[in-house]
């Protein structure tokens, strides 16, 4: 499950870590909802900290293994609900 936490100005975001064994990194992917896609980075943890992004950013994030084989689907939340 993907969490968002506002903390001060910033929003913590936080999931499960992906059950493959060989995941070195994943993509979280932000932006309104008629571009959720539209800023990408990456992480080699399960957590990121982003921006203070408004009510209603749609955050997603993929694993993407050693080889560079990318998950199937992206798990996406809402900030704020």
């Amino acid at each position: 499950e993907l969490e968002a936490h506002r903390r001060g100005g910033s929003v913590e975001m936080s999931w499960a870590p992906a059950l493959e064994k060989a995941v070195t990194l994943y993509r979280v992917a932000y932006g309104p909802a008629g571009d959720p896609l539209q800023n990408l980075v990456e992480v080699t943890s399960p957590q990121v900290t982003l921006g203070d992004l408004p009510d209603g950013t749609v955050v997603s994030v993929k694993a993407v293994n050693a080889r560079g084989m990318v998950g199937w689907d992206w798990t996406r939340t809402r900030v704020g609900g």
